[in-house]
């Protein structure tokens, strides 16, 4: 700690919940001064009684049949109940978590699988990394440099306008819908790319603000230049070029997950991406009509929404409004996230639109195969008979962490994510 600070401040031992006693972290005294009375090894209680909460959690996912759904749920279990304990205790600070450290192994797991490696590599991966620690040249330097997986970065580009270019008319509930739908956005794409590679979602390194990073093996660079050429098109036809993605990736070897290694190649793939941003639409500028698309006029002189400016699905409301179907839509977003409990996400193929939906946010998500719903309350067999088609349903909890209570033994159900809109909910 620095040499100003009077205090050693640590997390506390406890399950993570949305309660400013736990997410804070604490004076090392303090935290003492709260274990129980009695107690000879304050920390060992509070690790032992953590424990047995996560074992009697975990005992009550038994009874979900399909390994997607109980892998997901245990990850979410995971983060709930190791999001405090250090991945270790020596030679380093403790300043990354054990959960941390579980899905990064997972995610490296995950792309040597797919990318089918012989036993022989990992044994000269793991002789490399131990003999180049100790500062020995080693016979294995082949191995620790042989490019097996990728790092990919992705950034829309546009938020900032996409955002603001709103009039004053729809501020207010504009902006807060807006926010909300370019998170869903880049969530929908990232788990896009990751459904199109194969790969579980513990392998999103990252994903907020518009930006998301992607571990994946290296056997699948061939198939990025088509998704990102897809997504391109997706875009253009979305949003008309006010939001485009930059997606880019750089090869990385097992020798890069060094410390000092892995922040250099950080920095690279955020200048890749930054030079991207220069180059938009390059990949889809060839096709067939997407030269008249992307310089074409856009508008044709009709009635303008309020809100955005946009001439598409421009319709008067009962006040005299003039607002299109999308600025609509988000403002309904803005008020079903206020009071959801309950955050469902839904991937199947040939997502059916209500009339009423059409041009709305989620018209704009399905083309990803992806649709989502936020409701006070649910009932699962009653979710199992509206999607009777769907491939997977995802049930997140918001704003509560004990989220087993909803547990389905359906194999296609996988339930266990929680999440927080608090900021978003309080505006």
């Amino acid at each position: 700690m620095p040499e100003y600070s009077e205090y050693r401040y640590c997390y506390p031992v406890k399950k993570l919940e949305l309660n400013r006693d736990v997410i804070f972290p604490k004076p090392l005294e303090d935290l003492k001064r709260e274990s129980e009375p009695g107690a000879e090894d304050w920390l060992k209680g509070a690790y032992k009684s953590l424990w047995k909460e996560f074992v009697d959690e975990v005992k009550e996912i038994k009874t979900i049949r399909d390994f997607d759904a109980y892998f997901n749920t245990l990850y979410h279990l995971l983060q709930k109940y190791t999001w405090c304990v250090p991945s270790a205790v020596w030679r380093s600070k403790p300043d990354v978590s054990l959960f941390d450290h579980l899905k990064t192994t997972c995610a490296i797991a995950s792309c040597l699988y797919k990318s089918n490696v012989e036993e022989e590599y990992l044994d000269n991966v793991m002789s490399g990394l131990d003999k180049r620690r100790k500062g020995n040249l080693s016979e294995c330097e082949e191995a620790l440099n042989e490019s097996k997986f990728l790092l990919i970065g992705g950034d829309i580009s546009g938020i900032q306008k996409f955002i603001y270019a709103i009039t004053s008319k729809g501020a207010a509930k504009g902006l807060r819908g807006r926010s909300f739908y370019l998170e869903l956005l880049s969530e929908s794409i990232a788990k896009y790319i990751l459904r199109e590679l194969s790969l579980p979602f513990t392998n999103l390194l990252y994903c907020g603000g518009g930006h998301f990073y992607i571990l994946a093996p290296g056997v699948v660079e061939a198939d990025l230049n088509a998704i990102r050429k897809r997504i391109a098109e997706i875009l253009l036809e979305i949003h008309k070029g006010e939001l485009y993605l930059v997606l880019e990736w750089l090869p990385l070897s097992a020798g890069d997950f060094q410390n000092e290694k892995f922040g250099m190649k950080w920095g690279e793939i955020g200048d890749k991406i930054a030079l991207g941003k220069k180059r938009k639409f390059t990949d889809i500028l060839e096709m067939p009509g997407m030269h008249e698309k992307i310089f074409g006029p856009i508008d044709r002189g009709g009635t303008r929404c309020e809100i955005c400016g946009s001439e598409e699905g421009v319709r008067e409301e009962e006040r005299g409004r003039m607002v299109c179907s999308f600025c609509k839509s988000l403002e309904v977003l803005a008020k079903d996230i206020a009071r959801a409990n309950y955050w469902i996400e839904t991937w199947k193929e040939g997502i059916k639109l209500r009339e009423e939906e059409r041009g709305s946010w989620k018209d704009a998500l399905s083309k990803f195969g992806v649709e989502y719903e936020f409701r006070e309350n649910i009932e699962i067999e009653t979710l199992k008979k509206e999607n009777p088609e769907h491939e997977h349903i995802f049930v997140y909890k918001l704003n509560d962490t004990n989220f087993t209570d909803v547990i389905s033994e359906d194999v296609r159900v996988r339930i266990g994510k929680f999440q927080s809109l608090l900021a978003l909910s309080s505006w």
